[in-house]
């Protein structure tokens, strides 16, 4: 098992809680949490009792997954409040540690096709993220939160170079202002160990198709839990 150690600049960031990185399944969104698993199929007269019968994206791995990973969610370690006045964006964090840099637009927002970013802001939380030598993180947008006023980038950092979790932002808004709250998700954070990849391509031969077919058996011959249940297979060792 790879360690993972969260510290920070100042002691009170680490004592609270509500500011400290945190794992996704701890922001899972409510809309969410609360889609049925199972959906009447208004296409079938019949609706089951006992098997499925519209699955909802409640049963697809790929929504599932992101929120019981090894992923861990940054959020804003104090109020930050953004705005824009006389046609510049300005921002304020609550605390006075806390900074909040603004990125000159010449930087990225007047090279982007069509301007849809306003501006890009760099929250330094003053958390600090260490991982073995060898490993990085990945910084990935929040997914299913659908936040109108701003985003994180995707970014990767080689968390064994450089420690610090700072979040840049790019704002979207249509407001005049907004506040992002204490607490306040921000992005996903990935560790993941650097490796090289080689990638080929081969025709399918009788060996891969017995693979193949294989392993989607498994998953699809129930109506329940096939995904789940079923387990990990390596081509390599076919």
């Amino acid at each position: 098992m790879v360690e993972i150690l969260f510290t920070a600049d100042l002691d009170e960031f680490i004592d609270s809680e509500e500011s400290r990185p945190q794992p996704a399944k701890n922001f899972i969104p409510e809309w969410y949490k609360n889609i049925p698993i199972d959906m009447p199929d208004n296409h079938n007269v019949f609706q089951s009792k006992i098997v499925p019968n519209l699955k909802t994206t409640k049963r697809c791995p790929s929504f599932a997954n992101i929120f019981h990973e090894d992923t861990y969610v940054v959020v804003s370690p104090c109020d930050v409040h953004i705005y824009n006045f006389q046609d510049k964006w300005f921002a304020k964090a609550s605390h006075p540690n806390v900074d909040v840099h603004h990125h000159d637009d010449n930087q990225f927002v007047n090279h982007v096709p069509g301007k849809p970013i306003k501006a890009v802001f760099r929250i330094v939380t003053r958390y600090h993220c260490l991982l073995p030598k060898g490993y990085a993180l990945r910084y990935i947008p929040m997914s299913l939160h659908f936040n109108q006023d701003y985003y994180a980038t995707y970014g990767v950092i080689d968390q064994d170079k450089m420690t610090q979790l700072n979040i840049q932002l790019m704002i979207t808004t249509d407001k005049e202002e907004f506040l992002i709250k204490k607490g306040e998700p921000l992005c996903y954070i990935i560790p993941y160990k650097k490796e090289k990849f080689n990638y080929t391509f081969k025709y399918m031969d009788q060996k891969l198709k017995r693979f193949i077919r294989k392993i989607g058996f498994i998953t699809i011959s129930k109506f329940k839990g096939g995904y789940i249940q079923s387990e990990s297979h390596d081509y390599t060792k076919e």
